[in-house]
């Protein structure tokens, strides 16, 4: 049975009107069913009460060792890892906990599939922040070594006057926590936006960002900037103030 519907218009079956929700888009067979809540889906049928089968959709993580072992089998911490851990098994395992009487039973091969995809995405991303630390580090490292050659009259003056080189690099140092703290705090807040609108328009899912990741956003920050101030502050303290302040330098 097809209908000629869109969102809002009503459908009669079973001499009762049902106004359409939406139209399923998933380039399958799904767009050939008819999807209502359970109760009105019982009441179409005549079927009080009946349920024969339940799809559930979950993003699972790839199965290895620990995910086909037997339940029955684990105990204490090994139990609790493999319980909490987002495997299908664990999944079906907890599906049959909770609904009396059923038998939870996984789809290999999609399963199998999304975890697959699942795990070159983290892959993907892994690289992705990877050659983001890197170029930021390189950033860093040019910007440094240009503000170190625009003061290095201040260097040298500071070296002149009996400044030690622990003296001249805390104070370039502190200079770039700073900046680091700074450009880390407006890249957590850009990164958990973006996060959320590719979470809504790719996933259809909404990703919640962790607060208690922005401590290591930070340390991140500060360790990706001493990285690459580490070698413009280096060559800061080998100044010679002498033929700094003459202008030789």
């Amino acid at each position: 049975m097809k209908f000629d519907k869109k969102p809002g218009d009503m459908v009669e079956l079973d001499g009762s009107p049902y106004r359409v929700a939406g139209i399923l888009a998933t380039s399958g067979t799904e767009e050939e069913r008819l999807f209502a809540p359970l109760p009105v889906a019982q009441r179409l049928l005549r079927r009080p009460g009946a349920m024969q089968s339940v799809e559930v959709s979950a993003i699972t993580k790839p199965e290895d060792e620990l995910a086909r072992r037997d339940p029955a089998t684990l105990k204490g911490a090994v139990y609790d890892r493999w319980y909490c851990s987002p495997y299908a098994t664990s999944i079906a395992f907890q599906l049959q906990q909770v609904i009396p009487n059923s038998r939870a039973e996984q789809i290999r091969q999609v399963a199998q599939n999304e975890g697959i995809v699942l795990s070159r995405i983290q892959g993907l991303m892994f690289l992705v922040a990877l050659a983001a630390l890197v170029a930021a580090a390189l950033a860093v490292s040019s910007a440094m070594a240009t503000a170190i050659l625009e003061r290095r009259s201040e260097v040298g003056l500071m070296r002149a006057l009996g400044a030690g080189s622990l003296s001249v690099g805390a104070m370039f140092l502190a200079e770039a926590t700073l900046l680091a703290l700074l450009g880390g705090s407006v890249g957590f807040a850009m990164g958990t936006g973006l996060a959320h609108q590719i979470g809504r328009r790719i996933f259809d899912q909404a990703i919640v960002v962790q607060p208690v990741l922005f401590p290591y956003v930070l340390g991140m920050a500060v360790l990706v900037t001493f990285a690459g101030s580490a070698l413009s502050i280096r060559r800061a303290l080998r100044f010679d103030p002498v033929r700094v302040l003459r202008g030789d330098a």
